[in-house]
């Protein structure tokens, strides 16, 4: 998880207008490994060409990023977009 900043919190209070949200529930994260793999898998986003993301459930828990949960939003260092959290069961 990375940390808010104003200007993630701006993006965000632009959203949450936007969206008719009435909380600040998000969390502050990127894809990939490197700020360039964040970029292009980012950039693919935007693109409508990556639509899902997946990670494994071993990697979030105590001293770790928190488990994301259904309704948590999210989005990279230089705010671009906004995902919905969404969990399915292990199948």
């Amino acid at each position: 998880m990375l940390p808010r900043s104003p200007e993630t919190d701006a993006f965000w209070q632009a959203f949450r207008r936007y969206a008719g949200l009435d909380h600040d529930n998000y969390v502050v994260g990127t894809f990939g490994d490197s700020p360039e793999m964040a970029t292009e898998l980012a950039d693919l986003v935007m693109a409508g060409i990556k639509r899902a993301t997946a990670s494994l459930a071993r990697d979030y828990g105590e001293g770790r990023e928190p488990m994301p949960q259904p309704g948590d939003f999210a989005g990279r260092r230089r705010p671009s977009t906004v995902h919905l959290a969404n969990q399915r069961g292990n199948d």
